[in-house]
């Protein structure tokens, strides 16, 4: 959104995966817990798998082997032997507070996208809310939205509802 909102006449086309101008607060809550308390590492993927089951509710009904793929992506091999994430931990468990914490306002450079703009989002999203969509969509008139239903934050993409759009909106 920052990118087509300060260069618009370089980007084409725009897909958003259940993010917007605003966070809804009681996702940005949640995440920041999780990510301020997660376990540093895992004995295995299994425990991963357990892990993401635990805190990720939409999770909780993906076959086995389909979230294996997906959290394996999440994690690397530590030097222990053990299992750690892949994102830097400054990034993963440093708090939020300080100068750097003060939000910025994305409507101003979301107002000044002229590119069509896909949005997908998870119909449970915590992170997206519908009040937020709607204001996008009235904001901007090329803007389409698309509902993942039974998916919270963020959809994988892979589902069939976005995927058809996705393909649709770019033409593939």
């Amino acid at each position: 959104m920052g990118y087509a909102g300060g260069f618009p006449d370089r980007v084409t086309k725009l897909v958003l995966n259940d993010v917007g101008p605003e966070i809804d607060q009681t996702g940005a809550k949640r995440i920041t817990s999780y990510m301020t308390s997660s376990p540093t590492d895992f004995a295995d993927l299994n425990e991963v798998v357990a892990y993401y089951r635990e805190n990720y509710p939409p999770m909780r009904t993906l076959p086995e082997a389909t979230l294996a793929e997906f959290v394996g992506w999440s994690v690397k091999p530590a030097a222990s032997g053990r299992l750690t994430w892949k994102l830097d931990p400054a990034v993963r468990n440093v708090p939020r507070t300080g100068s750097a914490a003060r939000p910025v306002d994305m409507w101003v450079p979301f107002a000044r996208i002229i590119a069509p703009i896909l949005v997908v989002r998870g119909a449970e999203s915590d992170i997206l809310s519908r009040a937020t969509a709607d204001r996008m969509a009235r904001a901007l008139r090329n803007l389409r939205t698309v509902e993942v239903p039974g998916v919270g934050h963020a959809p994988s993409l892979a589902e069939p509802e976005a995927l058809t759009a996705i393909k649709e909106f770019l033409g593939c």
